[in-house]
């Protein structure tokens, strides 16, 4: 009958820890598919040492005409005389 007990316990023990694994890595999994605040990356609206997101691979122009444009990196609008840390130049 202790036997079963302490099998039992582990067995619920066991399954908690797992699922709390599998938790834990599916919120890593969401946050690593998700973009950076600009704050993490340091953004800044104006250029640094020539470099603007411009000039950036991962920044995207805006469909209509305006200064603003999507980064794939970092989250929110961005603008093309922007900067962060995540700049890589095209070229």
């Amino acid at each position: 009958m202790v036997f079963n007990a302490s099998r039992r316990t582990l067995l619920k023990h066991g399954l908690g820890l797992f699922g709390g694994l599998l938790f834990t890595t599916l919120n890593l999994n969401r946050a690593a598919a998700g973009k950076a605040a600009k704050a993490d990356l340091l953004y800044q609206s104006q250029p640094h040492a020539g470099q603007r997101c411009a000039t950036c691979k991962f920044f995207s122009p805006p469909d209509h005409h305006g200064d603003g444009g999507i980064c794939a990196i970092v989250a929110g609008e961005i603008t093309a005389e922007g900067w962060c840390l995540a700049y890589t130049s095209v070229t």
